[in-house]
């Protein structure tokens, strides 16, 4: 069997978004801020709200690295993670950030509800999700990790957690 790339045009993508919101914290990386909006749109997350000292948009590596999907996905900035977060639970979304702890749950045996809204926090590049916020969530999902890092890029982290949560 011969297999070839298929081009963009060949492709056509089920089109959906799910009730999910994405808090980034301190992102402060350009690629890493378009990586999330690349990945964000792709797997259908209806917001992006980017809070701290995270990059202030619009920005011009950050759309050309987002291959312009900074146009497409919904995209606020709230000063603190805190208020993000207690606007989120008042509007009763389920708020879990992606982070390591002592009592955090591996995303392999975590189960992801139906019909419910959900925000998922990440944390800055340097110093993962800031404590304060950490006692304003549900939870903690951690992905389990098989080498001697203790940690892996914080858009490597998301999108293997909105890949499992939409998967579900």
């Amino acid at each position: 069997m011969f297999y070839r790339q298929l081009e963009h045009n060949e492709v056509h993508n089920n089109c959906r978004k799910f009730p999910v919101i994405v808090i980034c914290e301190n992102i402060e990386s350009p690629d890493n801020v378009g990586m999330i909006f690349r990945n964000c749109e792709a797997m259908g997350v209806e917001e992006i709200i980017f809070t701290g000292s995270s990059i202030q948009l619009p920005n011009r590596k950050i759309r050309k690295i987002s291959r312009s999907t900074d146009k497409r996905v919904k995209h606020s900035y709230i000063e603190t993670t805190t208020n993000a977060i207690s606007m989120l639970l008042e509007k009763k979304f389920n708020v879990y950030a992606i982070e390591i702890t002592k009592s955090s749950q591996s995303i392999h045996s975590f189960k992801f509800k139906d019909n419910c809204s959900y925000a998922l926090l990440v944390g800055s590049e340097k110093d993962g999700v800031d404590e304060e916020s950490l006692q304003l969530v549900k939870d903690c999902i951690e992905i389990p990790l098989f080498g001697s890092n203790t940690s892996i890029n914080v858009v490597s982290a998301l999108t293997i957690a909105l890949y499992e949560l939409t998967k579900q």
